[in-house]
């Protein structure tokens, strides 16, 4: 067996292929192909060839790898994320109100060197949101004495952040929104105010970019100001916004003593050189709230009174110019004294008659000139008015209503108590003037010249002795010749109440003058009260007559009446 030769066709071994020997029974490699010989070893031979279509069951265990190696992809970034997140809301929901209110309360000490305390905290996750519950700024502690307290006091502290913002400018908290806050602001003894400026919080990066306030309230106190002057605002709403070039926007609304409304709106500059702006406007405020500041520099008191009006404020490099449009309604006012008259006619001089007094003010301040401040502007003002309708309350009538011209004097002819036209056209125009100010009253004094008026009734009776004595001879001579029927000219004569005066002896005393002044003054009462539209007896005050010394000439002669602005005296008065 060794040295034959077997027959592979006779061989039945020879016919079962071997295991990993099935490619002998494939056909042929393409002639384009490289050939390997039968001699190479198997991992050398090539490969078989798939079929074009894929059994189903070979694509289902492929989608199943290809799942499998997705899954191992998430599995670990997810699985960090979900404790991650766990975390997180354990923190917020758990570690959070423990930690957060005494690091704010701790911090807030430190900015304020005041006391602070904050109930509880708590951190919203999904929004993004802390709140802060019942805290409570107290005075501060290196003064024990210090009688604010508290400085700031909220019932919710809301603050809402902002991922983008923090990243874009460094500010985390987008809004805050403070519920039903309290704020006591003091000016001490020595004009320093307990708070800082908005635009030194929003200087800082925690400040966040809008500041909301609803259902708070403000308190002012000025110690500085004697009487103490205290003012407090109730339902005090409104927001502070940040813009992008670093201002401060605002609008602020509230209410104040007696239902009284203020708003006040505008924007602050980012930095001194800046102009910036505001206006105030008021609505129904009662003057008595004001009175500590009002009533040293009126020399009165404020018994009653409603302010209505606007206060634009520009600031520009450093200068605050104060721009007052107000109207006082239903003024009344008390002097301090007796002999003092002028606070009531300039208050006749400048109420129209809807009751109303319209201010017009304008001041420029100036932070460098602390003795140049808005109450002394405010005092000079008042005094340079109250000087005006003491000395010149024509020319201050005259300014209120410039269409309108006025006279001291109407003057009359000598000897006459007849107006003649520009007397009664000067009349008309204080009439008018009396009309749309109801408050003023017109003093009237009726004057007579010793000399000239003297002189001119002296003339005038002279003639009517004359006239008189013509009269009386005409009518003796009728009777005489039988053209009209008399009594005995022997027993009775017209002559005879005639035969002791003649016109070099007629005389006129003071009593005719006083006589005349008396006439010439009800003259004029009478055109006034005519065009007068009401209470016309009240607001014509008739004063004794007046004799005026002689004069030197007929250029010197005083024969006219004199008006005088006054004012109606009411119950306050």
């Amino acid at each position: 067996m060794h040295g034959k030769k077997e027959d592979p066709i006779n061989d039945p071994v020879g016919e079962i292929p071997i295991a990993g020997e099935a490619y002998l029974a494939e056909p042929p490699p393409p002639a384009n192909e490289t050939t390997v010989p039968d001699s190479s070893p198997s991992w050398q031979k090539p490969q078989p060839v798939w079929p074009e279509k894929i059994t189903p069951g070979w694509r289902r265990a492929s989608s199943r790898r290809q799942r499998h190696r997705f899954t191992n992809y998430l599995f670990w970034p997810g699985l960090l994320g979900a404790i991650m997140a766990f975390l997180y809301l354990a923190a917020a929901l758990v570690v959070f109100p423990l930690v957060a209110p005494k690091l704010f309360s701790h911090y807030l000490e430190k900015k304020l060197d005041r006391p602070v305390t904050i109930a509880r905290g708590e951190w919203r996750p999904l929004a993004g949101r802390l709140v802060l519950h019942n805290g409570i700024v107290g005075p501060r502690k290196a003064d024990p004495f210090d009688r604010v307290d508290p400085l700031l006091s909220f019932r919710t502290l809301t603050l809402d952040g902002s991922l983008t913002l923090l990243l874009r400018r460094g500010r985390p908290w987008a809004a805050m929104t403070v519920q039903q806050g309290y704020v006591h602001l003091v000016r001490d003894e020595e004009q320093l105010v307990n708070f800082a400026a908005p635009m030194a919080f929003a200087g800082s990066r925690w400040f966040p970019r809008v500041l909301t306030f609803h259902n708070s309230r403000l308190e002012f106190s000025d110690r500085h100001q004697t009487p103490l002057f205290n003012l407090e605002l109730s339902d005090f709403s409104g927001k502070l916004e940040l813009n992008r070039g670093g201002g401060l926007a605002f609008t602020l609304a509230a209410h104040g003593p007696a239902a009284s409304e203020l708003t006040l709106q505008g924007m602050l500059p980012a930095t001194g050189g800046d102009s910036g702006r505001a206006e105030l406007t008021l609505h129904d405020l009662p003057l008595s709230s004001l009175a500590a500041y009002l009533e040293p520099r009126l020399a009165g008191t404020i018994q009653g009174g409603l302010l209505n009006g606007s206060n634009r404020f520009v600031t520009h490099n450093g200068t605050i110019i104060i721009n007052q449009q107000l109207i006082i309604s239903a003024l009344e006012l008390a002097p301090a004294t007796d002999d003092d008259h002028t606070l009531p006619l300039l208050q006749a001089l400048l109420t129209n008659r809807q009751q109303q007094l319209p201010l017009e003010l304008a001041v420029s301040l100036n932070p460098a000139e602390p003795d140049n401040g808005y109450l002394h502007q405010l005092t000079a003002k008042l005094n340079q008015w109250q000087a005006a309708a003491a000395d010149e309350p024509f020319a201050l009538l005259a300014r209120e209503l410039p269409d309108l011209a006025f006279t001291r004097q109407i003057t009359f002819t000598a000897g006459s108590s007849s107006l003649n036209r520009e007397g009664g056209r000067q009349l008309d125009q204080m009439a008018a003037a009396l009309n749309r100010r109801p408050l003023l009253a017109l003093h009237l004094q009726g004057i007579s010249d010793f000399t000239c008026d003297r002189q001119a009734l002296q003339e005038k009776r002279e003639q009517a002795v004359r006239q008189q004595r013509r009269q009386a001879v005409a009518a003796l001579t009728r009777q005489l010749t039988g053209e009209e029927p008399g009594d005995d000219p022997h027993l009775s004569s017209p002559l005879t109440e005639f035969r002791d005066l003649r016109p070099g002896s007629i005389t006129v005393g003071r009593d005719e003058l006083r006589e005349l002044a008396v006439q010439r003054r009800d003259t004029v009462h009478q055109r006034l009260q005519a065009a007068l539209e009401e209470d016309g007896q009240a607001r014509l005050i008739r004063e004794a007559p007046l004799l005026a010394p002689p004069a030197v000439d007929e250029q010197t002669c005083v024969t006219a009446v004199n008006l005088r602005l006054g004012y109606r005296p009411t119950a306050a008065q």
